[in-house]
């Protein structure tokens, strides 16, 4: 029998140090695609439960007659929103999709949505629900380094690899999160040994240029807001418009709109 077959995992995975067969502490532990799958889930389930979580309050709250019930809701919209950006191209971006529509019709049912205006910018839609349906975001180009998770040293000279997972102890510090989850409290433990991902530490000192992007590394780097022109709200509203009135937001209130998809054409050394 080999020596993994002996190991004896605990409920978080992990392998006492004292076990007679655990690993080499700081060695291989193999791919790390299943760590990168399960973390990409773990984040959907969380936002979606917390999305779940908050919505529920805020219709506790409206029945009440409690003045938090907006500021609720829009937590909720906010996690729905984003765990529908996480959840693109994946089997849960339908079920997401389907709750953050939820959730908008019903806050702009029960309290309303209005366009932003402020009078140097004009107005602007900032609606999460129009934002979700903009499939495109902002891709960062900086000079700084990369420091590894695992070690603290600089990605592109320490011996860790992306695509590998590695042995390492849990728990935290109080000056360095688990090196296992990334978070500042958790239930790793630094008696034991658990298969950890290569997170890459961003460091930058200086931003070289922004990109508009169809699929941002970052799923929830997106376009927040855009600027509604005078000509777009006369064209809609006609006599009725002025600068500064209060202008409806009504997109939760139709069917889906579709999604906005940016067309970056082919690229000009490959024309």
């Amino acid at each position: 029998m080999s020596a993994p077959d002996l190991l004896t995992p605990d409920e978080l995975g992990g392998i006492a140090i004292s076990d007679p067969n655990a690993p080499t502490e700081g060695s291989d532990a193999g791919g790390s695609d299943d760590l990168d799958e399960a973390y990409a889930v773990g984040v959907i389930e969380n936002l979606r439960g917390e999305a779940l979580r908050q919505f529920a309050l805020a219709q506790e709250a409206l029945a009440r007659g409690d003045d938090e019930a907006e500021f609720l809701a829009q937590r909720a919209l906010s996690c729905a929103v984003r765990g529908f950006w996480w959840a693109e191209e994946r089997p849960e971006e339908e079920s997401l999709h389907e709750l953050l529509h939820e959730i908008g019709r019903w806050k702009r049912q029960n309290m309303g949505c209005e366009l932003h205006y402020d009078e140097q910018r004009g107005y602007l839609q900032n609606c999460l629900v129009a934002a979700a349906h903009r499939r495109m975001g902002f891709s960062i180009g900086f000079v700084g380094k990369r420091i590894c998770s695992l070690c603290d040293q600089d990605l592109s000279e320490c011996p860790h690899l992306n695509s590998r997972s590695y042995w390492v102890r849990g728990g935290s510090s109080p000056d360095q999160p688990c090196r296992v989850c990334m978070r500042d409290q958790c239930e790793h433990r630094s008696d034991h040994l658990y298969r950890a991902r290569v997170v890459s530490v961003v460091k930058p000192r200086k931003v070289r240029e922004v990109s508009l992007v169809s699929r941002p590394a970052n799923p929830e780097c997106r376009i927040l807001a855009i600027s509604v022109s005078f000509s777009e709200l006369e064209e809609s509203l006609g006599d009725l418009f002025a600068p500064g009135i209060i202008v409806n937001c009504d997109v939760c209130l139709g069917e889906c709109p579709g999604f906005a998809e940016i067309d970056l054409g082919p690229h000009p050394n490959f024309a």
